[in-house]
């Protein structure tokens, strides 16, 4: 009896100890810090020219009229330009 009562406390600690990890696995990928993989810019805009959206960090900008204008290329922002600027 004593056999069986062991047997079964050693197989449920070794289902809470797996189940632990299944579903802890997935999890500890996500929790790499934002700096492990390079920092993405969260702010997304819409160049006025050719309508690609593009991440702030990474715009070409023009001041036109006191307001900064963001562009995905120096093309654009130059075709903006003439006819705005």
């Amino acid at each position: 009896m004593s056999k069986l009562l062991i047997l079964l406390v050693v197989g449920y600690l070794c289902y809470r100890m797996l189940k632990k990890w299944i579903l802890s696995g997935p999890q500890s990928q996500d929790q790499v810090s934002p700096g492990a993989r390079g920092e993405i810019d969260g702010i997304m805009i819409q160049d006025p020219v050719c309508g690609v959206y593009f991440s702030k960090e990474n715009a070409i900008s023009a001041r036109v009229n006191g307001r900064e204008v963001y562009f995905c290329s120096p093309e654009c922002r130059d075709k903006y330009l003439q006819t705005h600027g």
